[in-house]
């Protein structure tokens, strides 16, 4: 019917006896489709009136799919005439029963919410995954990396919190820092004179791990490698049992490392000489600390035998750095 009557589903005005203009189809074979129970229930001798649900019944499971509508203006056209929007029949085709339409308006309200109603980044990314299958892949690992950096910045900053009330405990005065550190250490000793070897005060560089590493930013690297002797690196390592340590688990794991800024001072060499020849070297390893180079975003990697073998104890803090 839609082949031979195409013009009849372009919607025409007449004047009414109310004095107004109507808008009517001039096929007269779409009024038994709307009016009439012509679709049939599977199974049984009952017929239902056309709808998004009894079509998307009557057509799921077979060789039709949605992605044809696209190549059919007119049908798309029918089913207007009839009453069932193309979204109402997608969603109707795709869920089956009324558990997965209830999912569906949860994850479509969702996406909507997201975007403040702005249905135009929604039909961006509808494009873009129809252009490239394996997007939808994509985003799910980068979700999946944004949530690992996301835990591990809030374990990050957990265990700085507890390190801080270590230090506090044990009478030191400190004071958040920033790039390249994350805490200056005083001592309330002699009028709160800085705690130095010298006339330097103490940096400490705070990291928590699971693994048998620990990686510094080429900005903490370098501050480290400057201070030298008025450095620390704090590791605490983190049980994978207790992924979230309470205050008397970071006292009895974390260690110091107070000649980190030495070990550094070879490999950061080997970065500055890199970044001068544009050489092809991807990675050095000295003294337990592994220089691994990527242009973008170098970073040094310390072992675990660098705080274990040399590292020492909150308790023994203040007396090392006399």
């Amino acid at each position: 019917l839609i082949a031979k009557d195409p013009d009849g589903l372009n919607v025409k005005q007449a004047s009414c006896v109310c004095g107004g203009e109507h808008g009517y189809y001039p096929a007269e074979w779409i009024a038994p489709l709307y009016e009439n129970r012509w679709i049939p229930v599977e199974g049984t001798r009952i017929a239902r009136k056309a709808d998004a649900q009894s079509l998307a019944d009557l057509l799921r499971g077979g060789e039709w799919t949605l992605a044809s509508l696209d190549d059919n203006p007119a049908a798309v056209k029918l089913l207007e005439a009839i009453g069932v929007t193309r979204f109402d029949l997608t969603r109707s085709f795709m869920a089956a029963t009324n558990e997965e339409r209830v999912e569906q308006d949860k994850a479509f309200t969702k996406i909507l919410t997201s975007t403040g109603g702005d249905l135009n980044p929604v039909s961006k990314v509808a494009e873009y995954m129809k252009d490239d299958p394996g997007l939808f892949a994509h985003i799910v690992e980068r979700q999946e990396s944004m949530r690992i950096v996301h835990r591990n910045q809030c374990l990050g900053a957990h265990v700085e919190n507890l390190v801080r009330q270590s230090l506090e405990s044990e009478g030191f005065i400190v004071k958040r820092t920033g790039t390249g550190s994350d805490f200056e250490i005083e001592t309330d000793d002699a009028g709160s004179l800085n705690l130095a070897r010298g006339d330097k005060s103490w940096l400490i560089e705070v990291k928590a791990t699971r693994y048998s590493e620990v990686r510094m930013t080429y900005t903490q690297a370098i501050t480290a490698e400057r201070r030298r002797d008025g450095f620390l690196l704090c590791v605490v390592p983190i049980d994978r049992a207790k992924p979230h340590p309470e205050l008397e688990d970071v006292r009895a794991s974390m260690r110091f490392v107070s000649d980190i800024g030495a070990r550094l001072h070879e490999p950061m060499q080997r970065l500055r000489d890199f970044r001068v020849s544009e050489g092809k070297v991807t990675a050095y390893y000295s003294d337990g600390v592994q220089l691994v180079i990527d242009p973008s975003a170098p970073r040094v990697s310390v072992a675990n035998s660098v705080w274990e073998n040399d590292g020492f104890p909150l308790d023994n803090l203040r007396g090392k750095l006399r």
